[in-house]
């Protein structure tokens, strides 16, 4: 007997809906975001830039930040797909590592934003074959055919796709979704933190939850051991049209002499190539490893950000993040000491948030 016969809350619910309709990648009203190359699903697109980032944005596969949204009147949605890894991760859970996130948001009044999409389900592979998401496990998502509704489906964090499709009921129809709050993505540059280890799922990554509640698309630039304030990233991002950038780079500097030598050049670039852009600077959130290297990277980014201020910058802001986690339950704050817990990610979601309503021009405090 297994573990799900035993548990049926253990086992994926199958609702038994025959006939459902597949949507691939290009089906119109579909809007992806997050993504520079929709053909391949990559954050950056590798045919354009490869040849001149530096190593390590092969990460640039994985699909941290890409989230696919449209509205339907569908009463269920399903997610057929194969991941490129079937490789499990010793931090975190295939939902985070290779699952599919589903959120679902009542459509706006007229002439008024998207309401804020409520969490309902995760496609997720299972343990014996990994890399796939498999269509037999459609989620009902509503009784009432005739009820329009935003869906939000966030991609795997630690994990590229190969194939990917959209399964509806027969009689759904689809449309584009509905705004964003505002036009132009938030960037976020930094580590595997960034990228979203050790989340249990997509959509509790600290950076999709800052998309998620100020109605805003991402570009998530988070890279596992990468990284370091690389001066050809810079001018990477330094080309995009953002409403803000994250600089969330400390924790793979190999050391504050490296900090030292990228992170105010990394900023510099950024700020020449666009003076009124919004830049929020981050410190690492966890102490406890190497706090005297920890001090010594805070004490770079503080000067970073001194200096940028006594230069004139009046759009750039910083975070200290060395009491992030709190007091009140901090050991469960990260799985190893360094990669946060979901609840490690709230609580970095909780410090970033007014900053970055602040520095977006939505609270004036």
């Amino acid at each position: 007997m297994t573990l799900e016969e035993l548990d049926k809350n253990m086992a994926i619910t199958n609702v038994k809906t025959p006939n459902l309709v597949w949507h691939d990648r290009y089906t119109p009203g579909f809007s992806f975001d997050g993504c520079a190359d929709l053909e391949n699903f990559h954050r950056i697109d590798m045919a354009k830039h490869k040849d001149h980032l530096p190593e390590g944005v092969q990460y640039g596969y994985h699909c941290t930040g890409i989230t696919l949204r449209f509205r339907t009147n569908a009463t269920v949605v399903a997610v057929r797909a194969v991941n490129w890894l079937e490789a499990f991760m010793p931090i975190m859970p295939l939902t985070g590592s290779h699952g599919f996130d589903l959120y679902l948001a009542d459509l706006p009044e007229e002439g008024g934003t998207s309401r804020l999409p409520r969490y309902k389900f995760t496609m997720r592979p299972m343990p014996t074959q990994p890399a796939v998401v498999a269509d037999e496990y459609p989620f009902r998502v509503q009784d009432n055919p005739g009820s329009w509704h935003d869906v939000e489906i966030g991609f795997p964090l630690y994990n590229g796709v190969l194939e990917f499709e959209v399964g509806l009921n027969a009689e759904a129809e689809i449309a584009p979704p509905s705004p964003f709050a505002f036009e132009k993505p938030v960037l976020f540059y930094g580590s595997s933190i960034t990228q979203g280890a050790a989340a249990s799922r997509p959509g509790t990554c600290y950076t999709t939850m800052l998309a998620r509640a100020l109605r805003l698309p991402q570009i998530n630039l988070g890279f596992s051991g990468r990284a370091l304030g690389e001066p050809e990233m810079a001018r990477y991002i330094a080309e995009q049209s953002l409403s803000a950038l994250v600089m969330d780079y400390d924790h793979n500097a190999p050391n504050a002499e490296h900090l030292k030598k990228t992170h105010e050049n990394f900023y510099k670039i950024i700020r020449e190539a666009q003076p009124d852009l919004p830049i929020i600077m981050m410190t690492r959130p966890h102490y406890e490893i190497n706090p005297g290297e920890a001090e010594e990277n805070f004490a770079v980014i503080e000067a970073t950000y001194q200096r940028a201020i006594g230069a004139g910058d009046k759009n750039v802001y910083l975070i200290d993040c060395r009491d992030v986690f709190g007091d009140d339950g901090e050991d469960a704050c990260t799985v190893d000491t360094c990669h946060p817990t979901d609840l490690g990610f709230y609580r970095m979601y909780c410090a970033v948030r007014p900053v970055l309503e602040k520095a977006l021009g939505i609270r004036k405090d």
